[in-house]
């Protein structure tokens, strides 16, 4: 295996003579119908008709090590305590293995040889995975499970030690652990290319985004959690179980709460069910209003699939299988990898303001921009940069005349659509702050987007008429200001506006700027869960 250590695996009870006996239902004291074996990397887990019985393999990965009987005693212990949190009355006990002179016994007397994780068995039919399958698996369902991990995660303790480990350092420390354990499977489970491009794309975020990381260190986003929700591990009963959380190693169950939630919303891509993914990010981030997971919920899944990806390549790797299961293992590596490169294949994304002049569309673009890190291009400006004429200076001429006539406008447009265009193959976003009243403007830009390949969205900025009356009498004051909007611009927009149908609902975001509460963070909610969900 990868990185078994052989060497110390000898210092141990060989473990063989153990698992052959555990096999036989009279091993156990219930005297099960029968007994079914379960494989993971790093435990085998023996299936009776009540119970499960799970023993851990005398393995060393580096990021864990259970070569002696000590360590195995004590993971065991704090798996039962620690998955008290969301499956409580299923790990009931530790129990204790012992050797006799005709075999080995789980009866009191003599010293321990071994020890097993004794759990209460689970439906299998009531699964999520299996339910999934079945298409047994709605969005209500979805919605419980976020609800109950918004709770766990607002539990969850933290505290300055539990926050260090969301810092780009230690959360690099993670990343390239990974990269160095599966370097060894570069071409047989993950091509060269996909390997470069996810660990290239793995370190540029951690370093682009240092100040963000460390902001939700700060937030107190840095929980004691779970570390591997995935569908195996949730059991759809009343309530629902969510088991099997990380005991080995605190640093992989010390995160942020975005990538707890990241490994689920992964799985449920990896299986195909994109839309309930979207869904489980979206009530999480609904009831939560935490804006910056979608900023992180990308990075987090590209994260979760590698280590998937790793995990299958291990046991690919493991000379203790069989021929079918190493040729399973190696599929599901790869698909894993493949999906991990997804992630980190990032694009940019192209988004046009449209509205009536003074619906408020700059008081929405300007903080967008700064909060999508985008490139903002403002027609207003470009029109009087092509004029020479001072930004300040305001050119009060009638509607369709002078710098506003339809040839002025035909060229502050093309200009606007060639400055789109170039900082798009730059890979930076861009925000293009116009009127776009008309279709084949906005259909412009969308072409644009589609040539390059990128996401394109419409946000349409309205606002009630009184309003923008009171805000076009206050602009004309205010010094500094380029638009030269007036409320008779305003009337004369009315009668040529055309309505935006050109493209689908989740491309279109339309906010009341005269609302109360943040639109920007509504809009940016809308644009990035679009983009990064």
């Amino acid at each position: 295996m990868g990185h078994f250590s052989f060497l110390e695996e000898k210092k141990n009870m060989d473990q063989s003579e153990l698992l052959k006996a555990m096999q036989d239902p009279v091993f156990y004291p219930e005297h099960p119908s029968r007994v079914e074996i379960l494989k993971t990397h790093i435990s085998t887990l023996f299936v009776t008709d009540r119970f499960v019985y799970k023993v851990k393999k005398p393995v060393n990965f580096g990021f864990l090590d259970f070569t002696g009987l000590s360590a195995r005693k004590f993971f065991c212990e704090q798996e039962v305590l620690l998955n008290q949190r969301l499956s409580p009355n299923v790990y009931l006990d530790v129990v204790e293995i012992r050797k006799t002179g005709i075999g080995f016994t789980l009866a009191p007397g003599g010293a321990a040889v071994e020890y097993a994780v004794k759990m209460r068995r689970l439906p299998k039919d009531r699964m999520m995975d299996v339910l999934l399958q079945e298409g047994g698996i709605r969005e209500e369902t979805i919605r419980e499970i976020a609800l109950l991990l918004i709770g766990f995660h607002s539990r969850a303790h933290t505290d300055p030690e539990i926050a260090i480990y969301g810092s780009p350092q230690r959360i690099s420390k993670n990343t390239e652990e990974n990269f160095s354990q599966s370097e060894s499977f570069v071409g047989a489970c993950v091509s060269p290319e996909a390997y470069h491009r996810i660990s290239d794309f793995t370190r540029r975020f951690i370093e682009q985004h240092a100040p963000l990381l460390r902001k939700r260190m700060q937030e107190n986003k840095i929980r004691d959690g779970h570390g591997d929700i995935r569908m195996e591990h949730i059991c759809i009963e009343d309530p629902i179980v969510i088991f099997d959380c990380v005991e080995f190693n605190r640093r992989f169950r010390y995160i942020d709460v975005a990538s707890d939630l990241a490994f689920l919303a992964m799985d449920l891509d990896f299986h195909e069910a994109r839309g309930l993914s979207r869904h489980l990010v979206r009530t999480y981030v609904d009831y939560t209003h935490d804006l910056d997971l979608l900023k992180l919920i990308r990075f987090y899944k590209c994260y979760r699939a590698y280590v998937r990806g790793k995990v299958e390549s291990f046991n690919y790797n493991d000379i203790y299988t069989s021929d079918e299961e190493r040729k399973a293992a190696l599929a599901s590596a790869q698909a894993y990898f493949t999906l991990a490169d997804s992630y980190a294949s990032s694009k940019p994304y192209l988004m046009i303001m449209t509205g009536l002049t003074g619906a408020g569309k700059t008081s929405v673009a300007e903080p967008l921009s700064r909060e999508l890190n985008a490139a903002l291009f403002q027609s207003d400006r470009i029109r009087k940069e092509l004029a020479g004429i001072p930004l300040e200076e305001h050119r009060f001429e009638s509607f369709d005349q002078g710098i506003y006539s339809p040839e002025f406008t035909r060229r502050n447009y093309q200009t606007l659509m060639q400055k789109a265009e170039e900082t798009l193959k730059k890979e930076q976003s861009v925000i293009l702050d116009a009127t776009f009243l008309k279709r084949d403007d906005r259909m412009r830009a969308c072409r644009i987007a589609e040539q390059i390949g990128v996401p394109f969205f419409i946000i349409e900025v309205t606002c009630p008429e009184q309003e923008v009356e009171r805000r076009l009498s206050l602009r004309l004051q205010q010094a500094g200001v380029p638009s030269d909007g007036r409320w008779d611009i305003y009337q004369a927009q009315k009668q040529i506006a055309e309505p935006v149908t050109e493209v689908p609902t989740e491309n279109y975001i339309r906010i009341d700027s005269s609302e109360k509460g943040d639109v920007v963070s509504r809009a940016e909610k809308e644009i990035l869960f679009a983009v990064e969900a």
